[in-house]
């Protein structure tokens, strides 16, 4: 009987895996282990991507014979309007008739060839049988965006010559370890540390792009939605459908008719839109520890990275409650989970205002009562405690946050503003001895 193990599938060269795979037939299969054929499904996958590799290295080489017979024709020959000398323009015309794909389906085989092109580790990766075309198609997509010095580091930080290892010595796996989701989380993350000015201009303009629509459901009598909406909204929103889908769960558990999660929150959103319900929740967000240096954003689960410019807005503009989460900046995993939101609550609030009596701004005597409650340390990446609050008039709020001065706290609550220059001027807490003389 045939058999074949895991082990010896990842150990095998290229090439024995691809003649083995040809000489079986459906009888050594049908007899097989289910080991057996855990092995071969290994199998058939690497040496798929290694035959993908070789089919995106076989366009880039028609593109390059393109760009030759370009180079080589007659100066000043005529170029019918919405024509241009980009190489790729007409590979997949070569290719379309040739597997029998349409137009948009050619199209996206030559930009994954044309993202390969300048990819060598991630082509590398597919050559060895590790990556497979999606997932290389997924770091390609990232890279669009980068020079091609920073592509390279991109592919360093995703597929590194020597293992990264976590803070227990544990190896942490690299993009040809990880799923399809974890590898663009990754990538993107990673694009962000690389490009923070990239990561910024693309979240400006991706507004632009939002939108909804629904189309007919795949059984009569239903609907599905599909939508593209920004990250600050897009979290709020969800975060209000799961938090009242999860009470509706809470009470269906005493009825004989129990939803799933799914459907619950399906209820729930149509609840929300047509303002049959209400609901209280808390966002959360995602924060490294240690903090990078120039921490451009942080992430918030099912949505993505935010940069740091929304995650503002989102603190200071929206009524949700926050809270962090704290995660090893290696693993991702949680190493701490805060229990404290964004806003502070009523006795928090009260004793930072007590403490301070006025606006902390050196010479500023607008009441605390009348002031905004403001992290020293901006939210998330400090906690909303008493060591991390103070008040702050609005129009000193404004100040710190957008005419470039610093703010830093002591212990025991003596703030030291710093201006632009570097000239710093210091503020302490109420002397309550003061009220009485």
């Amino acid at each position: 009987m045939f058999e074949l193990s895991v082990e010896q599938v990842r150990q095998a060269p290229m090439g024995e895996l691809a003649v083995l795979l040809d000489a079986l037939g459906a009888d050594d299969l049908a007899a097989a282990t289910a080991g057996t054929g855990e092995a071969v499904v290994l199998a058939a996958q690497r040496v798929k991507n290694a035959v993908d590799a070789l089919a995106m290295q076989a366009i880039a080489a028609i593109a390059a014979r393109e760009r030759e017979w370009l180079a080589a024709a007659p100066a000043g020959m005529p170029v019918p309007a919405g024509g241009s000398d980009d190489e790729w323009e007409f590979v997949a015309d070569r290719i379309a008739p040739l597997l029998c794909l349409t137009g948009r389906a050619a199209d996206l085989r030559v930009a994954l060839a044309r993202d390969l092109d300048r990819l060598p580790r991630t082509l590398a990766a597919m050559r060895e049988g590790r990556l497979d075309s999606y997932r290389a198609g997924l770091i390609g997509t990232e890279a669009q965006h980068l020079s091609d010095a920073q592509a390279a580091v991109l592919e360093e930080m995703l597929l590194p010559d020597d293992p990264v290892l976590d803070r227990f010595g544990r190896e942490v796996p690299d993009a040809a370890g990880l799923t399809s989701t974890k590898l663009k989380a990754r990538a993107r993350r990673a694009v962000a540390h690389i490009d923070p000015d990239a990561l910024r201009r693309r979240a400006e303009r991706a507004p632009e792009g939002r939108f909804v629509f629904t189309r007919p459901g795949t059984e009569p009598g239903m609907t599905q939605w599909c939508a593209d909406q920004p990250t600050h909204a897009s979290a709020q929103a969800w975060a209000a459908i799961d938090a009242l889908a999860r009470d509706y769960l809470a009470r269906d558990a005493a009825t004989p008719h129990r939803r799933s999660l799914d459907q619950a929150r399906a209820d729930a959103m149509i609840d929300l839109i047509l303002g049959h319900a209400s609901v209280t929740t808390v966002l959360e967000l995602t924060v490294p520890v240690p903090s990078e240096a120039g921490v451009v954003g942080v992430e918030l689960p099912r949505h993505g990275i935010l940069p740091m410019e929304a995650v503002d807005r989102l603190v200071n503009g929206c009524d949700t409650p926050l809270r962090r989460l704290l995660l090893d900046p290696v693993t991702g995993q949680v190493l701490r989970y805060d229990p404290t939101t964004y806003r502070p609550n009523a006795a928090l609030a009260r004793a930072v205002r007590t403490r301070d009596g006025t606006c902390r701004f050196p010479g500023c005597a607008v009441g605390a009562t009348g002031c905004d409650l403001d992290h020293v340390v901006r939210f998330p990446d400090g906690p909303t405690d008493e060591a991390n609050l103070m008040a702050v008039c609005r129009h000193h709020h404004r100040l710190k946050h957008q005419a470039g001065w610093r703010v830093r706290m002591s212990p025991d609550g003596v703030c030291t503003w710093t201006t632009p220059s570097g000239v710093d001027h210091v503020s302490r807490p109420r002397d309550y001895r003061d009220l009485a003389a």
